[in-house]
């Protein structure tokens, strides 16, 4: 916007004699208002300007626009306004605080610059062999078309095009050395073969009737920085090579970052990789995420890496003194586990399967101090292990010799658990190693009974049973 001390040429009088047509519509004022009035010409080509808005703003503000001819006449309140000449395309001009009178006619002529607008979405595309570029660009919203090389808009008359170079990835182009080319390709695409490696632009500026534009840049682009990577990537077991994760985060300028999935082969790669240093990472469930810190990226590169399997350890090994049996959690991972290899005193003694959670030690001495450990078998490996130390009570409690009166088989049990008495047995129930109650039986004075263990979980039980009043208890282990 323009106030008045910037206008090239307007003249502002008060009416003091006017002849013709003028003289009759100016007389028109009435009911205390005044005219302002005028022909608006483009100072460029001084032409007349069609379509320009006329306002004047004070305690009200009062409208029109100039005719075919560039003639406005504006009536108006007695007052002081600023009144204001706009229209796209060109710079909007104000003259400041004019008084007018009832009755008055006040002449303003005003010449208005066309604005030199720039560009705007200027865009770089580089071909697949970084050998040319194709730039394209839009008029601003004052202009009428986008095309560079015929109908170019009001007062367009040519482009000038130029390459942008020497500044780093992450300034504004601007900070570069412009190179113009001249006037813009017929099909808009530039040679960039002969252009050493770095980062580059474009920059377009519109050449006018009345001047030319800035320049408008477009985004910045990499030639001949770019690298192939590799990643070849192998799991401990070989199986299911596809899913992995590939990042690679740019630790410098432009921070470039990337991702991408390893195919059936395991393989995973990027095309356009632009020189830097990189923080690469692989991840895969249930395999130890590889990483690699600040890798410098100059050239073409394979990477070989093999993912270690997650073996993390069985959580909360617990032994019951009472019962010499040991039970577990599963190891928290999505690796898949093979079982379980389970240690006394430092030597592994035994194994279970994936399913099982527990083990009952036997044949350890009552008041001795033992030391129990558990390891996760996993088709890449063993977790650490998972250990607990205690003092064994068990035969002060259950292990009760077999009496001539009662016997129980098999055990180890199966599918089915027998109980044969000389004496008439009473209550009779059976319990896993937590305490819960998984059978019991009231009848009186049965001195046979068949337990259908079907449906019991494999483990160590306790078997109680009354005879006589008194209660004989039992270990029993179930298998399958």
């Amino acid at each position: 916007m323009k106030l008045t001390n910037l206008i090239l040429s307007i003249l502002l009088m008060s009416y003091c004699g006017l002849s013709g047509q003028s003289l009759l519509l100016h007389n028109k004022n009435a009911n205390g208002q005044g005219t302002y009035y005028g022909v608006i010409t483009d100072n460029c080509t001084g032409s007349h300007v069609v379509g320009v808005t006329v306002e004047a703003s004070g305690n009200q503000v009062f409208t029109t626009t100039t005719n075919d001819t560039g003639y406005y006449e504006l009536l108006v309140d007695a007052g002081m306004y600023n009144v204001q000449f706009a229209k796209s395309g060109y710079d909007t001009l104000v003259v400041v605080d004019t008084t007018i009178a009832a009755g008055e006619n006040i002449e303003i002529n005003a010449d208005i610059t066309p604005a030199l607008s720039p560009v705007v979405n200027v865009t770089a595309t580089l071909n697949q062999n970084e050998t040319a570029c194709t730039v394209t660009w839009q008029m601003s919203p004052d202009g009428t078309t986008s095309e560079p090389n015929n109908g170019y808009g009001r007062g367009v008359v040519n482009f000038i095009i130029a390459k942008v170079s020497s500044f780093t990835p992450c300034s504004n182009p601007a900070n570069g050395i412009i190179t113009p080319y001249g006037p813009p390709d017929p099909n808009n695409t530039y040679d960039v073969s002969g252009w050493s490696a770095g980062y580059n632009a474009f920059a377009v500026k519109v050449v006018y009737e009345c001047g030319e534009s800035d320049w408008a840049y477009s985004n910045t682009f990499p030639l001949l920085l770019n690298n192939e990577i590799a990643f070849n990537i192998d799991l401990c077991n070989n199986s299911n090579l596809a899913g992995s994760d590939v990042f690679m985060i740019g630790r410098n300028c432009p921070w470039d970052s990337l991702q991408s999935v390893t195919d059936v082969d395991g393989v995973s790669r990027f095309d356009k990789v632009i020189k830097g240093l990189y923080h690469i990472t692989i991840s895969n469930p249930g395999y130890n995420t590889y990483e690699l810190d600040t890798i410098p990226i100059i050239v073409d590169t394979s990477f070989n890496i093999e993912l270690s399997q997650n073996v993390n350890p069985p959580q909360n090994l617990l032994v019951d003194s009472l019962t010499n049996i040991a039970t577990w959690d599963e190891p928290t991972t999505t690796s898949t586990i093979l079982g379980y290899y389970i240690s006394l005193d430092g030597l592994i003694i035994d194994s279970t399967n994936v399913n099982e959670l527990l083990y009952a030690f036997t044949g350890l001495t009552v008041g001795q101090t033992y030391n129990a450990c558990v390891n996760a078998k996993y088709d890449c490996g063993i977790s650490e292990q998972q250990c607990y130390s205690w003092e064994s009570n068990v035969l002060s409690v259950y292990d009760v010799p077999d009496n001539n009166f009662i016997k129980v088989f098999p055990n180890p049990a199966n599918n089915l658990l027998i109980l044969n008495s000389t004496l008439p047995m009473g209550k009779i129930s059976l319990a896993n190693c937590f305490g819960q109650q998984v059978f019991s039986y009231s009848e009186e004075d049965d001195v046979y009974l068949e337990i259908n263990t079907t449906n019991f979980k494999t483990g160590v039980y306790i078997l109680k049973i009354l005879i006589n009043g008194k209660v004989v208890s039992k270990k029993i282990i179930i298998g399958r």
